[in-house]
């Protein structure tokens, strides 16, 4: 039917080949558009099917860091604690050994901060 009206209205034939050309494209990139909606729709579901298959086994993971990393904050924390009180012992140990020697060192710390702290500051 375009057929007929073109050549009643005397379109030159390569106008027609261009349109022609253009109305096939058209319809190829609707067919297209639905193969790639279908393609993009079966490919979301088979993922969301892997990952729901997953899901107790990435659940069970998860449980497993959170149980090994609450064990290893538990081990680093005895540590500390451990630690701080074989120093705390150590100074005073030190400390009952000789105590003249640590009051001299808080005095001249006593009396260098107390001459910063007194200094006037010129503007």
């Amino acid at each position: 039917m375009e057929e007929l009206l073109r050549k009643e209205r005397g379109e030159p034939e390569h106008i027609k080949s261009i349109q022609h050309a253009l109305s096939v494209l058209n319809d190829a990139a609707k067919d297209s558009s639905q193969e790639i909606k279908s393609m993009v729709s079966r490919d979301f579901k088979q993922l969301r099917e892997t990952f729901s298959d997953l899901k107790p086994e990435i659940k069970g993971v998860v449980r497993e860091i959170r149980e090994a990393s609450s064990e290893s904050v538990t081990r680093v924390k005895d540590r500390i604690v451990d630690s701080s009180r074989e120093v705390s012992q150590k100074v005073d140990q030190s400390v009952h050994n000789s105590p003249w020697a640590y009051i001299g060192g808080a005095a001249a710390l006593a009396a260098i901060a107390g001459f910063f702290l007194g200094r006037k500051r010129s503007k």
